[in-house]
């Protein structure tokens, strides 16, 4: 299996090569939706060297590489492509050279940087990790050695030291021993750690999950399971991908080599409490959902608790689907008949969908037909007062789709 920058410098080989645009799926705030997502963007590699990064036509970014362009990383945040740079010398041979700082937003980051000798970074570096942007200001520091990573390195958060560990001194960067790794979607809102060992580049044996609601409280064990030769093996609490303060939901199973088999259950918990609730969950065989399930909207969160009831056949929805709202820990169901049919995991017919924006205090939901998954005909908009919910949903627009 290749690492994380052997998969980055394959890339770039194909890339240069071919020279044809590649899609990448990078990290973006939502502010809408207060949650980080996922997405698509493309880099293209001109035959002057430079790297451009560019959305639906629009560039983001637009780098002249005097290095190899192998050499070259990848940024993968969409904050880190529009607003870090770097600056520095190149020396007479077009190889960086001495003193190189970070620039965010315009405005030199203090006390980030290094120095590069013959373009590969040497010596004691301190420098923004793959997660830094407005709302996570996390930092790496450590020593390179010829622009590898050896030794002691830290993570650096609100001016403290939150987690690190040692790489090997081969020169491989492979991790060993004790580490406390930073969450990959770690912020502000999302303070998540994972601490285990390594050997030889691979999480090995028992690794705990920890999370603290802010900078004032100490981390706590939420989730964890065991690893074998780098997969995740036995029983497992992973933490949802969009875990928050919002959102602290927990997924509960069992893993055989990575693939989750047999019945995973969903918890969760609100801000105030300490033990968290099944509210979820369902089958798994061989990694592929069947059976009946209970799983959570997309968007669920304090404000939107809403779950969806139906039946999953080889990883598909199938037949009926019921959606249903939570006040508190009171289910209530939408309308009279909240939901609608599936066919092979595409909407068809009658269906009671939920306004993107669904939540406690914008009872919103949208009334009309699907033929192969696309709405068609009339579509009634339909809303509930919170505190008048024993009134049910009155109209208040209408939309007409074309057939």
């Amino acid at each position: 299996m290749l690492s994380e920058n052997q998969q980055t410098q394959f890339c770039l080989e194909n890339l240069k090569d071919q020279k044809v645009n590649k899609d990448y799926q990078v990290k973006k705030w939502d502010e809408k939706k207060k949650k980080i997502v996922k997405v698509k963007i493309q880099i293209t590699f001109t035959q002057d060297n430079q790297m451009i990064y560019q959305q639906e036509g629009v560039i983001l970014r637009q780098e002249f590489n005097q290095d190899d362009f192998r050499d070259q990383e990848i940024l993968t945040d969409m904050e880190q492509i529009q607003f870090l740079q770097w600056q520095g010398e190149y020396g007479p041979n077009q190889k960086k050279q001495g003193k190189w700082i970070a620039i965010w937003k315009g405005e030199m980051i203090e006390e980030v940087g290094g120095y590069y000798e013959n373009g590969l970074k040497l010596g004691q570096w301190k420098q923004p990790s793959k997660s830094y942007w407005s709302q996570a200001q996390l930092y790496e520091s450590g020593e390179y050695f010829l622009d590898q990573k050896l030794g002691r390195w830290n993570y650096i958060y609100d001016n403290q030291i939150i987690g690190g560990g040692s790489y090997d001194q081969a020169g491989g960067q492979n991790k060993i021993g004790y580490w406390i790794d930073y969450d990959d979607r770690f912020s502000n809102y999302r303070q998540v750690a994972h601490n285990g060992q390594y050997e030889n580049g691979k999480k090995v044996g028992r690794w705990e999950i920890e999370y603290r609601y802010d900078n004032n409280y100490p981390f706590s064990k939420i989730g964890g399971g065991l690893y074998k030769d780098g997969l995740k093996h036995g029983q497992w609490t992973d933490l949802d991908e969009d875990f928050s303060e919002e959102k602290q939901v927990t997924h509960n199973g069992e893993y055989q080599n990575e693939i989750k088999v047999g019945r995973w259950d969903i918890e969760y918990r609100l801000n105030s409490e300490k033990l968290f609730t099944k509210i979820g969950g369902g089958q798994y065989v061989d990694g592929v959902k069947n059976s009946k399930w209970i799983e959570l909207d997309e968007e669920f969160q304090n404000a939107k608790q809403v779950v969806l009831n139906g039946e999953y056949k080889n990883g598909k929805k199938m037949g009926r689907w019921d959606i249903e709202y939570r006040s508190y820990k009171i289910i209530i169901q939408i309308g009279n008949s909240g939901g609608g049919q599936y066919d092979d995991g595409v909407k068809i017919g009658n269906w009671i969908d939920l306004d993107e924006e669904f939540k406690y205090l914008k009872q919103i939901i949208h009334n009309g037909e699907y033929q192969n998954g696309k709405k068609v005909g009339v579509w009634v908009e339909m809303k509930r007062v919170w505190y008048l919910m024993e009134e049910g949903f009155k109209k208040v627009n209408e939309i007409k789709y074309d057939i």
